[in-house]
């Protein structure tokens, strides 16, 4: 594949300057042709009304609900968050995870992330959406921990929204 976008690519696009970098060390020669054009942030049409009250079954008022919009993918630090927050012992607390769950060929270590999820009744998974506005909105914080450095465009969607971010120092998340 790098062969064939090596010889036969007019032009590489790139969703960030971040991804733009790598590009010449993937694909040398190509650092010329390689272009930059940025994600869209859109929040129109991506409002759906999801209390918390009713995905976590109770008032959530004074509760502080922590946000992370990564499903089950290892790269977005659903593990590492998963056993950062267990590890903290808050009542006023929650988590609340976007993503549908792996059902089979699970590894280890997210089988563990899974039990720890399953043990812990602060926190709450609800299956992936594309209408996540009102779910950052009613975030007292949102958390992303990139393993792989990578655009993170759910730390761009939460600071267009105004809601406060803690997320992985990446040469992408600086960006």
């Amino acid at each position: 594949i790098r062969k064939m976008i090596g010889r036969w690519a007019d032009r590489v696009i790139a969703i960030n300057e971040y991804s733009a970098s790598i590009i010449p060390g993937l694909f040398p020669g190509l650092g010329d042709r390689v272009h930059i054009v940025y994600d869209g942030i859109d929040m129109s049409g991506r409002y759906e009304n999801m209390p918390y009250d009713s995905i976590f079954g109770y008032d959530c008022s004074g509760l502080k609900v922590f946000l992370y919009i990564g499903g089950y993918i290892p790269i977005k630090g659903i593990s590492e968050i998963v056993e950062v927050f267990h590890g903290i012992q808050r009542d006023d607390y929650r988590l609340l995870i976007v993503g549908d769950r792996p059902e089979k060929n699970m590894r280890p270590g997210m089988r563990l992330t899974c039990d720890i999820i399953d043990s812990d009744s602060r926190i709450k998974c609800i299956p992936s959406t594309y209408r996540i506005e009102h779910l950052v909105r009613q975030a007292y914080c949102t958390v992303s921990f990139f393993t792989w450095p990578h655009a993170n465009l759910f730390l761009a969607e939460s600071i267009i929204s105004r809601t406060p971010a803690i997320a992985a120092r990446t040469e992408a998340s600086e960006e």
